[in-house]
């Protein structure tokens, strides 16, 4: 595990700034429990960051329990929503709890922060979300898809906020289906600037594959646009909702 990704610059710029796209979440993960209806449910979240999903199920009485590689993103997470359970590891091969609604939002599934993550043990994790899951469980996530920066197979970005500078490098490997990204972070500490980088590589699956490889372990699969209708998702980017058949 590497004590680089997310460490305590990023952390504190993702939560303060990058809340939109799981508060969304949140919020369909809130209608599915509505629909289903479940008044008191279980909730398992892979890559769960600083805990925002957590402290809007948690506030409408159901259970949580979260995982993320970040030390510093459970950290913040912990301090938000004590009411929750948190685990600092990675997913890759951690014990799942039983849960009725199983989540990863914001690329998670994609991160290669444990170097044992890929292609291999994501299938296998799906079969492992499908264990945890009760009867007629839901598994919620979104993945990036190749082609994430278009035609080019380079990008560069700047990102200013008060507090913080952001300097973004992007490369997409399109043989090997990578996406590298080279943070480099200043942040306002006092009167200084604190200067921080990571460096973080995705693998990017087709949404073909994802549905898929879902399929094979007996899912029913609906490819998302969006969690919420007035924000669809950014190019590339694809939800799923894999639901577990009740039992017969």
């Amino acid at each position: 595990m590497s004590s680089e990704f997310y460490a305590a610059d990023l952390a504190y710029v993702h939560d303060m700034g990058y809340s939109e796209h799981v508060l969304a979440a949140a919020a369909k993960v809130l209608s599915l429990l509505r629909s289903a209806p479940l008044k008191s449910a279980s909730i398992v979240d892979l890559g769960c960051g600083s805990g925002l999903l957590a402290a809007t199920v948690v506030q409408r009485g159901h259970s949580y329990w979260g995982i993320d590689i970040s030390e510093e993103m459970v950290a913040i997470a912990r301090r938000r929503t004590p009411q929750a359970t948190f685990v600092q590891g990675s997913f890759v091969d951690a014990e799942l709890p039983p849960a009725h609604i199983v989540t990863s939002i914001g690329e998670c599934l994609n991160y290669v922060a444990d170097p044992d993550h890929g292609e291999e043990s994501l299938r296998a994790l799906f079969l492992r979300v499908w264990d945890a899951l009760h009867p007629g469980g839901m598994f919620l996530f979104d993945t990036a898809e190749p082609g994430l920066l278009g035609p080019e197979p380079s990008s560069q970005r700047i990102i200013e906020a008060d507090e913080w500078t952001m300097f973004l490098d992007y490369t997409e490997d399109r043989q090997q289906r990578t996406l590298t990204r080279n943070i480099h972070l200043f942040r306002r500490v006092g009167d200084l600037y604190r200067k921080s980088k990571e460096v973080h590589k995705l693998c990017l699956y087709p949404h073909a594959e994802v549905v898929g490889w879902l399929e094979q372990v007996g899912f029913s699969v609906k490819v998302l646009r969006h969690y919420r209708p007035s924000k669809p998702f950014r190019s590339k980017l694809v939800g799923y909702l894999a639901s577990k058949p009740q039992r017969r």
